[in-house]
């Protein structure tokens, strides 16, 4: 099982409130997030962070819980995820 940090935000269009943090054991981001919510978790394109924001919320209020990967031998990505920019003109 990995260690995740999971972080409650809340609060108006650019003055979200940091909640307390919070260190739990789970198999995967969907799993630790659901610990404190049901919300769709989108995890991010280098797969160490995830968040889940509450779909009843708009772009004026919002309500979000994150999880970091805690653990450093976990971190290791290949870089795949960022996709091949080879072809790209300049």
């Amino acid at each position: 099982m990995s260690q995740y940090k999971l972080v409650y935000y809340s609060g108006m269009n650019m003055n979200l409130v940091q909640g307390a943090s919070e260190i739990v054991e789970a198999d995967s981001f969907n799993d630790a997030l659901s610990l404190k919510c049901s919300w769709p978790v989108f995890e991010a394109r280098d797969h160490l962070s995830a968040a889940a924001q509450n779909p009843g919320t708009c772009v004026y209020y919002t309500e979000m819980w994150e999880a970091v990967l805690m653990d450093p031998k976990q971190a290791s990505t290949s870089h795949d995820c960022y996709g091949d920019f080879s072809g790209m003109r300049y």
